[in-house]
Order: structure tokens, then sequence, then C-alpha cells
């Protein structure tokens, strides 16, 4: 019977592993246009990491981990007014995208 156990485990190690190569290279596929700024594109992006997520346990917290929350204050220098000098400027309440140039390329 442990045997059993064993064998399933590991077959199921090795299901996990072409699974989470999929995803990686289904990730990699749709990345340029993810930085093209195609929406759909960047939603099944999102929807394949979030999978790719469950799938490895990344998103699996600690019963002792507490959640963050809260407000959340940032304080941000628009590329056009560091470039020109200006001070930081901070922004409430306002979602400030990524400056796609300085996004990683996916695994």
């Amino acid at each position: 019977m442990a045997r059993n156990a064993d064998a399933i485990r590991e077959q199921a190690g090795e299901v996990r592993v072409l699974e989470a190569e999929r995803l990686d290279a289904a990730a990699s596929a749709i990345w340029p246009k993810v930085m093209d700024g195609d929406l759909r594109a960047q939603d099944t992006w999102l929807r394949n990491r979030s999978r790719n997520a469950t799938l490895l346990g990344l998103d699996v917290r600690d019963a002792g981990t507490p959640l963050i929350s809260g407000p959340v204050s940032i304080n941000v220098v628009p590329p056009w007014d560091a470039q020109h000098g200006a001070s930081v400027v901070e922004h409430e309440d306002t979602p400030v995208p990524p400056d796609p140039q300085s996004l990683p390329e996916p695994p």
C-alpha cells in the first residue's frame, strides 16, 4: 500500500512539472501581446500565472502569517518628472501602471 502511495506521489510530481512547463511556455508565447497592451492577453497571462502559482503551491499562506491590509500610500516619481528634475509627487488612490520597459522578461 505504501509503495502505491509513493508511486502515485511520484507520478503526480512528474505531471506537476509537465503542467508547469506548459504554463510557462504559454505565458512566454503571449508575453509580446501583454507588453503591447492587449488587455485580453494581459488577463490571460494573469490567469496563467495564478494557475501556475496554485500548481506550485506558491500562494499557500502560513497560518501564522497575517494578511496585509489597510490603506497604502505610495510616493511616485513619474518618468516625465524624473527626467526633468521634479521632486517626488504623492499620488493618493491613483493606480500607476508600471513602465512596460521596466518589467522583466517572463521565465
